[in-house]
């Protein structure tokens, strides 16, 4: 991964660290297990929090992507 994501797994709120980002745009979207697209976050930033706390406990996959190109993904564990 180019990026950490803590406390994983998490109650609420998560941490995104992102490595190598410099003068980058980068966008994060998050998916149920499903693949079902929940929210996306824009701008995200060398750090950048995020709260989860709204949904059910669960697996859920962030994936990070820069100008519509991939740049990493998450399994996270909502409890």
């Amino acid at each position: 991964h180019q990026f950490r994501v803590s406390p994983n797994p998490t109650t609420g709120k998560l941490r995104i660290d992102l490595f190598h980002v410099q003068n980058e745009s980068l966008d994060g979207t998050l998916f149920d297990i499903t693949g079902r697209k929940l929210q996306a976050f824009t701008g995200l930033t060398d750090l950048t929090e995020i709260d989860l706390s709204n949904y059910p406990a669960g697996i859920y996959n962030l994936v990070i992507s820069s100008h519509g190109r991939h740049f990493g993904n998450c399994k996270i564990v909502k409890q």
